[in-house]
């Protein structure tokens, strides 16, 4: 007998009413308890990683990359831009030139004259 795919909705949050929804019309199994995809509603926070770190050696997949809420704050994400730019110039010209404002409001004065 073929196992059915099961989600963990024990961590969602707002979206829960959807992943249901999409859980049924894809005719996947919800536990919160084990499971094989662990759905994570809000930013991971270092217990869910370390929680991550346990379940992975299970082949448990997650929805969420540690980390990856800091990509989503502007100015974590334009030094990473302004240190990628600046490793690998020919390789990253593709990334827009940023500046942090205020901390370098005079360096994006020089670059607009």
């Amino acid at each position: 007998m073929k196992e059915v795919f099961a989600i963990n909705t024990h961590y969602c949050r707002s979206e829960l009413e959807t992943i249901q929804h999409v859980l049924r019309k894809c005719g996947f199994a919800e536990t919160t308890a084990g499971g094989n995809l662990y759905w994570f509603g809000l930013a991971m926070l270092d217990k869910d990683v370390k929680f991550m770190g346990k379940k992975k050696k299970k082949k448990a997949w997650f929805n969420r990359y540690p980390g990856l809420e800091q990509l989503c704050q502007k100015k974590i994400f334009c030094a990473i831009n302004n240190r990628m730019r600046k490793s690998f110039p020919k390789i990253m010209n593709i990334l827009p030139i940023s500046f942090l404002v205020p901390e370098e409001a005079d360096q994006l004065k020089a670059y607009m004259e």
